[in-house]
């Protein structure tokens, strides 16, 4: 149960998923579940004339109505500290892909949007923005560019390999989706700014929303974003989704090419600050209220990976 919750979207309260700590208990209110796997954890016999269960070893036999507890906001989600492998790496010209497992018994629990601090060793490790969806916890991207370098990325990109164990610790970042909007969204991505836009699209997607979805991608008028291929794999597949690669000029509007919902929208901003600036105005110029633009405040979500505690 709690597997197929996170695959739809739906921040099911858990802990360690394996039966042995109780924070996933659910009640059930109608329907039917089986016992899937073991659990260590024992229900009190009130719990269990209650109708809890532990949602990480059940499956249903029935469609069920269920009382939860869902994480809607990044305060309900805790800091955690989790080991971690290398999967993979994929490097591309100047963007590296790195594909980071944690053990399944201890995925990392994230709400999409939000920044983990990756520690290499004792003395290298970097925030990055979590470039997944929360809908699989034990499987995690993050993306690095190769410039402006530090000595974290330095290391991905020249000796960085395969199996290689590292320490994770977050999430931290308030850059999350407003789920209990119905109107369009428009996400606006440079560079690695699509790491987070990635995270909130692939969360959107899990949600089967029906309103439409637009994303654009500023770059020089002769690039390619990098993952573009994977974009147009979103368009193709969905009905409501809009995929657009903008030039970025270095002066005048930045939208003025852009194909936007005639209607109010919803805007996630993830841009180098010199140009998230100025799309901010422009939107209020355009007459988009405040409340409707969010902003990725990566510099603060950075300052708070080592501090392990979320941005006031």
């Amino acid at each position: 149960m709690l597997e197929s919750a996170l695959r739809c979207g739906v921040n099911l309260d858990f802990g360690c998923s394996n039966g042995s700590c109780g924070q996933c208990k659910v009640k059930i209110l109608r329907g039917q579940v089986k016992q899937s796997r073991h659990s260590d954890y024992v229900l009190s016999e009130q719990e269990l004339q209650d109708q809890l269960v532990l949602a990480c070893c059940v499956s249903a036999e029935s469609d069920l109505l269920v009382a939860a507890r869902e994480a809607g906001h990044v305060d309900q989600v805790q800091i955690q500290s989790i080991n971690a492998k290398v999967a993979c790496i994929e490097i591309s010209d100047d963007i590296a892909i790195i594909h980071l497992r944690t053990a399944r018994s201890t995925p990392l629990r994230f709400l999409a949007g939000q920044y983990l601090n990756v520690a290499f060793s004792n003395e290298l490790d970097q925030c990055f923005a979590i470039a997944s969806c929360p809908c699989d916890g034990s499987h995690l991207r993050i993306h690095a560019a190769r410039y402006p370098q530090t000595p974290a990325v330095a290391h991905i990109f020249s000796s960085l390999k395969k199996n290689t164990a590292v320490k994770l610790r977050g999430p931290v970042g308030k850059f999350t989706l407003h789920e209990v909007s119905c109107r369009p969204l428009v996400f606006i991505a440079a560079g690695v700014g699509f790491a987070p836009i990635a995270s909130l699209i692939e969360h959107a997607i899990s949600l089967e929303w029906s309103q439409a979805i637009y994303l654009l991608r500023l770059c020089g008028k002769a690039e390619t974003p990098y993952l573009s291929n994977y974009c147009r794999s979103w368009q193709d597949a969905l009905d409501n989704f809009t995929y657009q690669k903008i030039d970025a000029l270095p002066s005048g509007r930045i939208l003025q090419k852009a194909e936007l919902p005639d209607t109010e929208a919803d805007y996630y901003v993830a841009l180098p600050s010199a140009i998230q600036s100025r799309l901010r105005q422009e939107l209020l110029e355009a007459g988009i209220q405040q409340e409707r633009i969010k902003v990725d405040d990566e510099g603060v979500y950075r300052s708070q990976c080592h501090a392990g505690k979320q941005p006031e």
